[in-house]
């Protein structure tokens, strides 16, 4: 049975978006998927949200190899303000996880 983890990354508006974007989508996956997340700020509503907001839905997601990921492998001008808001498609529950 498929178990998809839909994930909100908030990035603060004094992070380097393209430096961030391009440090985050070189997650690989366990199993060796590549990984993407997407920019909701970019076209069509280049404007609707004051912070930087990625998003993405995978299959039999590892979010604690992913929180390590976030943690050591991208270079954070404010680690403090980053925010992950994930919500598993087997859960009732939201989760959400400062850096």
């Amino acid at each position: 049975m498929s178990s998809y983890t839909s994930i909100i990354l908030f990035i603060s508006p004094g992070e380097n978006l393209s430096k961030r974007m391009e440090e985050v989508n070189g997650y690989k996956m366990e199993d060796g998927r590549a990984f993407s997340m997407i920019d909701v700020n970019g076209k069509p509503y280049p404007d609707v949200f004051p912070r930087f907001m990625l998003c993405g839905a995978y299959n039999h997601f590892n979010l604690e190899h992913f929180l390590t990921y976030l943690r050591s492998n991208v270079f954070w001008e404010e680690p403090q303000n980053v925010r992950l808001i994930v919500q598993d498609d087997l859960s009732e529950n939201v989760d959400y996880y400062s850096l």
